[in-house]
């Protein structure tokens, strides 16, 4: 009878604390079931993800033409090297003349006429010839063997690629240049231009950088570069009117991070990411690093199709700096 009593009075003592873990774990559940529904409610919210737009001319074409160059050149005997003025060096030197900034100048002259022309990130019609990359050897010229400017261009939607050339009567302060006989560089470049995305990865694929896919959706690392400057951004100016100026670029590090800002400032942001989230190491004392979720990322910067369009233009003509 008295151990019956002695149980009876334990259960009565331990009843309260089994309720209360009891109560404990329902509510850890329930959080856990209010996280994953506040989740599953803010994906519904995600606009449905739109398609990179179909631009003439883009950074992956940008990279595999710098790729091509980089072969090509060591066909000069003697072996030259071609600076790229045109995407990533800004204001360029060809001997005495400033490029892109002197296309204002009007100073090119192509069959007796001065060439309207100007860069043009995505290869829209916006000038008369439609500068989408300029390369020069006149670091390593000489008198014997003269330097060389290449213009490539898109001219109303054709691919043309201009070089200097002499001209007995040439008028001081201006440049003349005919259409490039070279045909290795002629090809490669009209090869590019037309090519699809698929033969696009065959010419200059992207292996080092994985595509990651959240929710349906699929972002490779020049959107989630995008993406991260945007996050991170102070100024309520859209990543696309930011990627359009000449000295924003996601660059490519061989060791290391990418690196997304302003290269002739030094990048101020690296980034590395995986399925879940991306990591952020920033030059700024403020915010030197930071964890964001991709789930965060996303509703901050690719949740409206607004957002998305923003994001996905400017992954596409941002400088890529190999």
């Amino acid at each position: 009878m008295n151990k019956q009593k002695i149980l009876v009075g334990m259960l009565l003592f331990i009843s309260p604390f089994l309720v209360g873990c009891s109560n404990h774990q329902i509510t850890t559940q329930n959080a856990s079931a209010l996280e994953f529904k506040r989740n599953e409610t803010n994906t519904k919210q995600i606009a449905q993800q739109q398609p990179l737009p179909n631009v003439q001319w883009n950074n992956r074409q940008s990279l595999a033409l710098d790729q091509f160059v980089k072969q090509w050149q060591k066909s000069y005997k003697p072996a030259r090297h071609f600076l790229r003025y045109y995407p990533g060096v800004a204001g360029s030197n060809y001997l005495g003349y400033t490029f892109p900034q002197d296309f204002s100048k009007r100073n090119l002259i192509y069959n007796g006429g001065q060439m309207k022309l100007g860069i043009s990130k995505d290869g829209a019609d916006k000038y008369n010839y439609n500068v989408v990359a300029i390369y020069s050897d006149a670091t390593n010229a000489s008198l014997k063997d003269a330097d060389h400017l290449y213009l490539m261009t898109i001219h109303n939607g054709k691919p043309l690629v201009f070089v200097n050339t002499t001209n007995s009567q040439a008028k001081k302060g201006f440049i003349y240049v005919k259409l490039s006989q070279n045909k290795q560089l002629v090809t490669a470049f009209t090869k590019i231009y037309t090519a699809t995305p698929k033969e696009l990865n065959k010419l200059s694929p992207d292996t080092r950088w994985q595509l990651v896919k959240y929710q349906g959706m699929t972002f490779d690392y020049r959107q989630l570069g995008a993406m991260l400057e945007s996050y991170m951004s102070l100024s309520n100016e859209k990543i696309t009117s930011i990627a359009h100026e000449e000295s924003f670029s996601i660059m490519h590090v061989e060791d290391g991070p990418l690196k997304v800002g302003y290269y002739n400032l030094s990048p101020k942001l690296g980034y590395k990411y995986n399925a879940n989230e991306l990591e952020m190491k920033s030059n700024d004392l403020v915010n030197p690093e930071e964890k964001i979720s991709l789930h965060d990322l996303i509703m901050a910067t690719y949740r409206t199709r607004k957002q998305q369009n923003d994001i996905n233009y400017a992954a596409q003509i941002i400088n890529l700096k190999p």
